[in-house]
């Protein structure tokens, strides 16, 4: 599939991070605030709109960050989990693009995803016919993936902690992967920040 204007990206970056004790979008990778890294790849993504969906200590990241082509969103329910971050995103890019026919979600603390991972999902997504296409790691699929605007109401049924990967595993018949080995490296306990350093 040919990335044009009916491409949405979204950055989910709302979490408080209550297991590492800090803001993990603050965390310095490569001499970056770690959420400055992931902007910095999805500015490079061919897509027309993207949203940056915040939530806890907001107000401390958007003094750190700059956030270039996104737009920043507010996700004031943060607390009641991560589905709720989709949705805000979602509807936004909604409102922006009438024709939105495709979502990209990526989360905020994956170190090393890179524009060509990104741009695999999109040359594998299917153009037309009901698709997800996620990453595989660990024996698992999740984020970064891109979903089919045949999957939004799905999104929007998401409660509470549920991400993206309970859509995916709810819809495998029409998931493709391809191979992100670090993707299962994250950031969400001192021990995760200690490999990173």
């Amino acid at each position: 599939m040919k990335a044009n204007g009916d491409i949405g990206l979204m950055v989910l970056a709302a979490g408080a991070s209550s297991r590492l004790g800090q803001p993990k979008q603050l965390v310095k990778f490569e001499d970056k605030p770690l959420l400055q890294h992931i902007l910095d790849i999805g500015q490079k993504v061919n897509v027309i709109e993207r949203v940056l969906v915040l939530g806890a200590k907001s107000e401390l990241i958007q003094e750190v960050i700059i956030p270039g082509a996104f737009s920043i969103i507010h996700n004031y329910d943060w607390g009641k989990g991560m589905s709720t971050s989709i949705h805000v995103g979602l509807k936004s890019l909604q409102g922006k693009l009438t024709d939105l026919k495709h979502v990209i979600i990526m989360l905020s603390d994956q170190p090393y995803v890179t524009i060509e991972i990104i741009n695999q999902l999109i040359a594998s997504q299917d153009a037309t016919e009901p698709c997800i296409t996620t990453c595989s790691y660990a024996n698992q699929m999740g984020v970064p993936a891109i979903f089919s605007h045949h999957f939004f109401k799905d999104l929007m049924k998401l409660t509470g902690d549920q991400g993206a990967r309970k859509l995916i595993q709810q819809k495998l018949d029409h998931v493709r992967t391809i191979p992100f080995s670090k993707g299962a490296i994250d950031l969400d306990t001192p021990d995760d920040l200690q490999y990173l350093e």
